[in-house]
């Protein structure tokens, strides 16, 4: 079987995604390339992860299975790969052939890989690869990526001709909305996406061109998305996700206008420095009165610093101090060049909002 390298190369790096760092068997370093029907795909999986790319060939091939060691593997910048299986007792002989140069490789028998889940539905959602990409960007900054359950996790479900998609790791939560188009009739049902699985799918979709239509479908309790010749199934979290929208104020105090780019500026100015860990940073005061935001930080450890913004603002008037990083997650995916500050209460969240399409709510400290 010969294959061109650069789409071998291409299919490889995408689908090494998912290999575990530490893998709890050599299995794991290999991906499975399946040939059925002329056809050929090279998968990997992790179990609760798998990827799967279409490789071009040029003639028929017979069918057949084999690992293929993707981490060891060189491959040339172009030229042909030809693979040739030898199989053993215990496990098989790959040699690869890479124009007058020879490899043979042991490893282990297809059969002993973990199956390439197959979705068993027709139903499900189209909407564009660039939509979906800002879905996860927009959100995935918000889990707990500490947390072994739900929080670590990203919903996604449907409203009405909408995809939703939310994250949360209680003190921060965010919501971001996309139009999407219903397939045979049915809407998925709702999905708790595993953070490490929404990674490798934003890697996926960064490879397909951004107007490319993805399809999403659900059952069997796996998310598959499949566009283009690329796929990816994930195991989804078997529990119920908080109910987000009853977390939600609903008696405004005060609301103010700004202008995202400045406000974004400013505050990385102010906070003097952004530690990784939250915790560790003493909290960025937000005043707000007669249309002016002042925004300060007064900390022996890291020194003091103030900056003034102007404005649009209506309600009365309101200090609270915030996470700068928190802050700063939401404003760095904000597009429009102003966004909204709702305040409820010196015991509710604040929201910061784009748009119906882009929410977000925060606790201060």
């Amino acid at each position: 079987m010969i294959i061109d390298a650069k789409h071998l190369a291409k299919a490889i790096e995408l689908v090494k995604a998912v290999l575990p760092k530490r893998p709890s068997s050599p299995i794991f370093e290999h991906a499975i390339m399946l040939v059925h029907a002329g056809k050929i795909s090279l998968s990997a999986s992790n179990v609760q992860t798998t990827v799967s790319m279409h490789i071009p060939c040029s003639s028929d091939v017979p069918h057949s299975a084999f690992l293929v060691p993707i981490r060891k593997l060189k491959l040339p910048k172009s030229g042909d790969v030809s693979f040739l299986v030898s199989p053993g007792e215990f496990g098989d002989t790959l040699t690869v052939s890479i124009g007058a140069s020879k490899i043979e490789y042991d490893v282990p028998k297809a059969g002993d890989y973990p199956q390439i889940p197959q979705a068993s539905s027709q139903s499900g959602l189209l909407i564009t690869a660039r939509d979906l990409a800002n879905l996860l960007t927009k959100t995935e900054y918000a889990i707990d990526k500490k947390a072994t359950d739900n929080f670590r996790c990203i919903l996604f479900e449907v409203d009405s001709d909408q995809l939703v998609a939310v994250a949360t790791n209680r003190a921060r939560l965010a919501v971001a909305k996309c139009s999407a188009t219903t397939t045979n009739g049915d809407a998925i049902p709702q999905a708790i996406v595993p953070h490490e699985s929404a990674t490798v799918l934003l890697k996926l979709l960064r490879t397909l061109d951004s107007n490319a239509n993805v399809k999403l479908t659900v059952n069997d309790n796996k998310l598959f998305v499949s566009s283009d010749g690329v796929s990816l199934s994930a195991v989804l979290y078997d529990g119920r996700y908080p109910k987000w929208r009853n977390v939600f104020p609903e008696n405004i105090s005060a609301v103010v206008r700004m202008d995202a780019k400045s406000v974004a500026e400013s505050l990385e100015r102010a906070a003097i420095e952004i530690p990784k860990d939250p915790k560790n940073h003493p909290g960025t005061v937000f005043e707000i009165s007669e249309n002016v935001l002042r925004l300060s930080t007064d900390s022996p450890s890291i020194g003091k610093a103030e900056e003034t913004i102007p404005v649009v603002y209506a309600g009365e008037p309101f200090t609270v101090v915030f996470s700068p990083s928190y802050v700063l997650d939401f404003l760095k995916h904000v597009s429009a060049r102003s966004v909204t500050m709702f305040y409820y209460g010196s015991k509710s969240p604040v929201m910061f909002r784009e748009s119906e399409s882009y929410k977000y709510l925060v606790m201060p400290r």
